[in-house]
């Protein structure tokens, strides 16, 4: 399910756009097309909703779901501003959420740090904190822009990285999956093996393959991203 913050386009003179966003009055960029301000929009909400975090004010629920004037926003920023609005609407601080789950305070700030990468059961713990198991129910679906791209287009997508990533993650599962299943299906029963034949044989190389393709797919955005960092085996 994909949760967006609706946007509003108005040509300037120059052949721009104005993008803002009615649930967001602070939200102001500009856009060359209705594409593009999809893109900039998204970030532009999602310095607004760090900024109202960090200033402690309430975000608002998104009143327009997934269309063609939204912007989509990331999982971990609306698992994080979700949270925060639960947080408020039961009249609690980070503090108090903290006593709850007996972490410390870095640790609570850490989930609605929009830059940090927080892990699903964090989230399973904190909404259980509050009484609440909502996280299966708002975990997004993959946009269809990014699953329509070819793998090298998708890596050098000007998208969040956090959406770049996890689309690039749902895809390494899929190639993970349909090789298990090429190669159980050489089997007729776990204790009576088929001959191979050059159509299994293909069937192996050509999802190996695939895995492989991803796998440096997502060590090139990692390179992109963090060009400092060192893969196994290099020193």
């Amino acid at each position: 399910m994909l949760y967006a913050y609706p946007i509003v386009l108005v040509r300037d003179d120059n052949g721009t756009f104005l993008v803002t966003c009615p649930d967001l009055p602070e939200v102001t960029t500009f856009a060359e097309n209705q594409a593009d301000a999809r893109v900039r929009a998204r970030d532009a909400i999602e310095e607004a909703i760090a900024a109202r975090i960090a200033r402690r004010e309430d975000v608002p629920t998104p009143s327009l779901r997934e269309g063609p004037l939204s912007a989509p926003l990331s999982e971990q920023t609306m698992l994080k501003a979700t949270l925060w609005r639960e947080m408020r609407a039961a009249g609690l601080r980070k503090a108090d959420l903290a006593r709850r789950l007996g972490w410390s305070g870095p640790q609570v700030n850490r989930l609605f740090d929009l830059n940090h990468a927080s892990r699903l059961a964090q989230f399973d713990a904190a909404f259980g904190a509050l009484g609440l198991n909502v996280t299966p129910d708002i975990v997004m679906e993959p946009s269809d822009e990014l699953a329509s791209l070819p793998l090298q287009a998708l890596v050098q997508s000007r998208n969040g990285p956090m959406d770049v990533w996890n689309e690039l993650v749902r895809r390494h599962k899929i190639a993970q999956e349909a090789n298990t299943i090429v190669l159980c299906s050489m089997y007729q029963r776990p204790e009576k093996a088929k001959a191979l034949t050059g159509a299994h044989l293909d069937g192996i190389e050509t999802s190996r393959a695939e895995l492989r393709a991803i796998r440096d797919a997502m060590d090139q955005f990692l390179d992109r991203y963090f060009p400092a960092r060192k893969r196994g085996g290099e020193r």
